[in-house]
């Protein structure tokens, strides 16, 4: 599981293999209802203590930003692709149309970032290809089938199943297996 680290001015940038998450810290005077996610299905905003956060998902790349603001506006976005140029660009874009002022990351925020890459995505990432060759697809259709049905039970809601289906049909992922999964 070797995550590699940089920097790129902006953001902290962690790479496992094809996936990559970029992540910039800053301030955000801007409420997350009012935030713009230009080219992204978003999803509702979350409140957990102190701390607001917000996903939109991009299918076309397929690529996620989650954005977290805090009651003292300090936040963050974490961007995860497959498509390193898009999803630099998509992070570039929210903040220039969220008046997002970045800052040089706190080690906190590296630390908490890295390990959650290092735990959760690196296994997630490698859990996709595994399935993109049983179900003979790409690792890119199964990745993003697996992080859209994600998003739309986590941020919109939606019963396991039917996230489960309806991402599966986005990506084009054989349905007839999947189907038979919940009968």
């Amino acid at each position: 599981m070797d995550v590699r680290e940089s920097n790129d001015g902006l953001a902290t940038v962690f790479t496992y293999e094809r996936f990559r998450a970029y992540a910039v810290f800053g301030r955000l005077q801007r409420k997350l209802e009012d935030v713009t996610m230009r080219d992204f299905e978003r999803g509702q905003v979350q409140r957990q203590g102190a701390r607001d956060f917000i996903a939109g998902f991009h299918c076309q790349d397929p690529l996620e930003l989650t954005v977290v603001r805090m009651s003292n506006a300090e936040a963050s976005i974490v961007g995860c692709a497959l498509v390193h140029e898009k999803l630099q660009q998509a992070v570039r874009r929210f903040i220039d149309e969220n008046g997002f002022v970045s800052q040089p990351p706190q080690q906190p925020f590296i630390h908490q970032t890295r390990t959650a890459i290092t735990l959760v995505e690196t296994t997630n990432y490698r859990n996709c290809s595994w399935i993109g060759a049983m179900l003979q697809v790409t690792p890119d259709q199964a990745w993003g089938a697996a992080r859209y049905s994600n998003f739309r039970m986590m941020y919109l809601g939606e019963r396991q199943q039917d996230a489960i289906l309806v991402a599966a049909k986005r990506f084009g992922l054989p349905l007839g297996m999947l189907a038979n999964m919940f009968s």
